[in-house]
């Protein structure tokens, strides 16, 4: 993966079967699943949580939207190839800014899918693998509070610039990402609405 192009002019093709990512590729960054836990000390970290709805059948359309990687339909990004959903599934999407495509390709950590008398969640973590702007991880996850009725959604990551040319905007990579995150709310809010 490290052989191929990160900047393109054009937006990059979809592809059948996962050939942007080799097999084995290693993440990019140390602390595999740090999401679950905390995040590495000296990393960018970014939360945005938001309310998407009410009761277990807003939980079950929020469940549907992160199976299917909603959070990626937006018109600045393109998901060119995403497994179904499980560890280990390979996710490669291009993001559109400046005039120019990036590739950034991506392996899910782990997967949450968990419900007791209290509440119940579900969602993914993700880790950037060499072809990718970034080095870090990210979580996305609906939580339904049974008390409260209320579901919501959280965007959670850490992440450090890993493209020398990213590393140069880093302030402007931090934006981007921060406005993928306040997008894949919206998105997901939407689909949960619907």
């Amino acid at each position: 993966m490290s052989k191929q192009r990160f900047f393109h002019l054009r937006k990059p093709a979809r592809r059948i079967g996962g050939s942007h990512v080799p097999s084995r590729e290693p993440y990019s960054y140390p602390d595999v699943g740090a999401t679950r836990t905390a995040p590495p000390s000296g990393w960018a970290v970014d939360r945005l949580v938001d309310d998407v709805g009410v009761g277990r059948e807003a939980f079950e359309r929020a469940k549907q939207a992160i199976s299917a990687y909603r959070m990626f339909h937006q018109s600045w990004i393109d998901l060119i190839h995403a497994d179904t959903l499980a560890e280990g599934a390979e996710v490669v999407f291009a993001s559109h800014q400046f005039g120019m495509w990036t590739l950034n390709a991506c392996r899910v950590v782990y997967v949450i899918d968990e419900e007791d008398a209290d509440r119940a969640q579900f969602g993914f973590a993700y880790g950037t693998l060499a072809n990718h702007a970034v080095a870090g991880e990210e979580r996305f996850l609906a939580t339904w509070d049974k008390q409260s009725d209320i579901v919501d959604f959280e965007v959670f990551k850490f992440s450090l610039p890993r493209h020398p040319l990213v590393r140069m905007v880093a302030p402007i990579a931090r934006s981007i990402q921060r406005k993928f995150s306040e997008d894949a709310v919206l998105t997901v809010k939407r689909a949960v609405q619907s």
